[in-house]
């Protein structure tokens, strides 16, 4: 046995270091009528650089008050007598949320109790409320008159509301006399649990941050999505243009997937317009209702190539519980905005070893957002949803982990912008190209005598191009890139130079074939 001594275990705190540039900088936008703490209606978006930061400003796994825990109600008809043994008992079946199988709360009447049907409820209120069984988050009031409310522990949500699912019910021992009419909580005269959307939003939070540690987030919060997501742009303007990927949450309604991708790419294509670029907006459906994946509509037509729908969600984990607590598509929105932004331009997601998913826990076992478990799904059906554009994660056959599919967007397979990573690599050119060139703007050009650009003139505005994709090569965002000017444009006439960049994309080993089999000698 080692000598006493003390011992330090140094965790991540959350410092917010932050990396060099700005393609980690990102957003996400949630929709909800209750705001957290740190919000309000002329507030609505904040930036943080952890998780605790967004905790501090209300954003909680356990919500934020906007939850309602559901109840039975038991109605007392018969106040009964001294020494009755009263059970009332709980009984679920999800391990996640916190017990599994039925609890049982046993409490004996005393004289005082019995003299009224209010001070019996008022008994059994007491006894519930401070009755070890608490630890689980059981909860009970009185009406003060003859009735008293079980209610779930928090965080539940909608679960309770199906009695299948979650069961109130009580019994007493042979010869008692207190009695009660019940009804559970999804019964007239029942209390209906609501779900905390805080608590989802924290989620994606907390799962943006463990892929990203030292990430940049701007958080938006907003009632509900106007026509047109003009909150988009809201957010982008208060981050004065930095962030280069974001994710939208649904409002908790079902989405309409095909009108909902090309609002957002307009979204996008008016922040290019502005220069004030958004590379990805990775979009989060409500299609628990959906039965089939197989009735997903094809993404590829909708002409929306910085837009990417995610589809895949943890199943038997946080994400699964908090599915089950709203009935709702949770996603791993979050977890996808963590790992864009972890990465260089150039880089798919679906680097299987630059990019894993799972912490071992949550993303884990795979779902998608309708519930269905990955590993029920034929691979046939996979690589049609793959082909459909839509973004979720997988499994290999031997290797432990959770991983990406590719980075799609809702462009067809034809397009050079077919995924993520080269639009973030085009963006991030036009980016860098832009702040180089402003200075020149309106800037005198020297001209040769027969009205050509003088070499000086065209090596200086290929300068300026030249060398912020010199810096790309060097961090190996590009393979290489040529910049050229035709001197002989009418530059008197036009007051416009025009410039010709090509850039030589980083190849993405997508696909390796390996040529195996027996030879007789080698």
């Amino acid at each position: 046995m080692p000598i006493p001594d003390i011992t330090f275990n140094v965790n991540q705190g959350g410092l917010g270091r932050q990396p060099a540039g700005e393609d980690h900088i990102s957003g996400a936008l949630f929709y909800t009528s209750t705001l957290p703490s740190g919000f309000d209606s002329s507030n609505r978006i904040k930036q943080v650089f952890s998780l605790s930061q967004a905790e501090n400003l209300g954003i909680l796994a356990t919500g934020a008050g906007d939850e309602t825990k559901a109840g039975g109600t038991y109605t007392i008809t018969n106040e009964g007598v001294d020494g009755d043994t009263i059970t009332i008992q709980i009984a679920t079946n999800i391990s996640s949320l916190g017990f599994y199988g039925t609890v049982g709360i046993e409490m004996t009447l005393d004289a005082a109790a019995v003299v009224t049907k209010a001070t019996c409820a008022q008994f059994i209120v007491d006894f519930i409320n401070n009755n070890p069984v608490a630890s689980y988050g059981f909860t009970a009031t009185t009406d003060g008159v003859d009735s008293f409310t079980v209610f779930a522990p928090a965080g539940y949500g909608v679960y309770p509301n199906n009695t299948m699912n979650f069961y109130w019910s009580y019994s007493f021992s042979v010869g008692a006399t207190w009695t009660a009419d019940f009804v559970q909580a999804a019964e007239v005269g029942g209390v209906l649990g609501v779900a905390s959307k805080i608590a989802v939003f924290h989620y994606h939070i907390s799962e943006y941050f463990r892929l990203k540690p030292n990430g940049n987030l701007y958080i938006g919060i907003y009632a509900a999505p106007t026509t047109n997501y003009t909150e988009v742009t809201t957010l982008r303007d208060f981050a004065r243009g930095t962030i280069r990927q974001m994710l939208v949450f649904h409002n908790f309604a079902a989405s309409n997937i095909a009108t909902t991708v090309p609002k957002l790419q307009t979204a996008i294509n008016n922040s290019k317009t502005d220069k004030r670029w958004i590379s990805s907006i990775l979009f989060a459906p409500e299609i628990s209702a959906t039965t089939n994946l197989s009735s997903l509509n094809n993404l590829v037509g909708l002409s929306s190539a910085n837009v990417s729908v995610v589809i895949s969600q943890d199943g038997a984990a946080t994400g699964y519980s908090l599915f089950n607590n709203t009935y709702k598509s949770i996603s791993d929105v979050g977890a996808k905005l963590g790992a864009l932004s972890a990465g260089r331009v150039n880089q798919s997601w679906a680097w299987v070893a630059a990019f894993p998913m799972s912490n071992g826990v949550e993303l884990d076992t795979l779902a998608f957002s309708t519930g269905v478990l990955y590993n029920t799904v034929p691979r046939a059906q996979l690589d049609a949803l793959n082909d459909y554009a839509y973004c979720f994660l997988r499994k290999f056959t031997g290797y432990t982990g959770s991983y990406n599919n590719q980075p799609n967007t809702c462009a067809l397979p034809t397009s050079d912008f077919r995924y993520i990573y080269n639009n973030r690599v085009i963006d991030k050119a036009e980016r860098v190209i832009y702040a180089s060139t402003i200075p020149a703007l309106s800037s005198p050009i020297t001209l040769n005598s027969d009205g050509t650009m003088s070499e000086s003139s065209v090596a200086y505005f290929e300068s300026l191009a030249n060398m912020p994709l010199d810096v790309m090569i060097q961090n190996g965002e590009i393979s290489a890139y040529s910049v050229t000017i035709d001197p002989a444009q009418n530059v008197l006439s036009t007051n416009t130079i025009i410039e010709t960049v090509k850039l030589l994309p980083i190849g993405v080993a997508d696909f390796i074939e390996i040529n195996i089999g027996f030879t007789a000698k080698i």
